[in-house]
């Protein structure tokens, strides 16, 4: 079976590289909207026949072509989202500019690369995963997007203010077909009991990486199971 790899957010490709070194796909997805840090992935990836690259800003509906982009001075925590004027982004090298960007939906971008089946889906997206995961709402509950890892924040997060990107609300989307497989901080797995889950993702940390796979007899396999 054909593996593919999705990967939204990824900067520069450092965690690219550390998923290609451990497993093996046949489709690789890379998606960055920040031309700077796009310009070391195609450094990096550019060569390779079996790596399609996407220099875009994901948005939540068709039919937007630019969106403002907000880029922090450690540019990893830059985001579609508006950032706080209240020095919340100090700790983050603190807001450097706003600059307009190009914007793609991801459904479109699925489809113009003939990508019917997800097997992992990694979105690092900087408060604005919640957002984009909806576009794919299709893909989820056809079972078509087998495992995701994806960054939560806690409610009351203090750079991406009013962002939906809570681990309640990505469970409330994707309770129905998948279940969470394990959380992390940092690299470090915290736990995998879901009630932990949403203690940590909502209350410890600023923000979560989730991991999910579709239930029991959703998919015919699975990549990190």
């Amino acid at each position: 079976m054909k593996r593919t790899l999705v990967y939204l957010g990824c900067n520069e490709g450092r965690g690219v590289d550390r998923l290609l070194q451990r497993y093996s796909f046949d489709t690789v997805l890379l998606v960055e909207g920040d031309p700077i840090s796009f310009s070391v992935l195609k450094d990096r990836f550019g060569e390779n026949p079996n790596i399609t690259l996407v220099n875009s800003c994901l948005v939540p509906e068709a039919g937007v072509s630019s969106i403002e982009f907000y880029r922090t001075g450690n540019f990893v925590s830059s985001s579609i989202l508006a950032l706080p004027d209240d020095g919340s982004a100090k700790a983050y090298g603190g807001l450097r500019e706003v600059v307009n960007l190009p914007a793609a939906f991801l459904p479109e971008i699925l489809d113009n690369s003939k990508i019917d089946v997800v097997n992992f889906l990694v979105s690092d997206l900087q408060g604005a995963d919640f957002l984009i995961l909806k576009s794919l709402r299709r893909y989820l509950m056809e079972g078509r997007i087998h495992e995701i890892f994806i960054e939560t924040h806690k409610r009351d997060n203090i750079l991406y203010k009013g962002s939906r990107n809570s681990f309640r609300e990505h469970r409330e989307l994707l309770k129905e077909m998948y279940k969470v497989n394990y959380f992390s901080h940092d690299g470090k797995i915290l736990g995998t009991a879901e009630d932990l889950v949403e203690f940590f993702a909502e209350d410890a940390y600023e923000e979560v990486d989730v991991h999910w796979s579709l239930r029991a007899g959703r998919a015919p396999e699975y990549l990190w199971s």
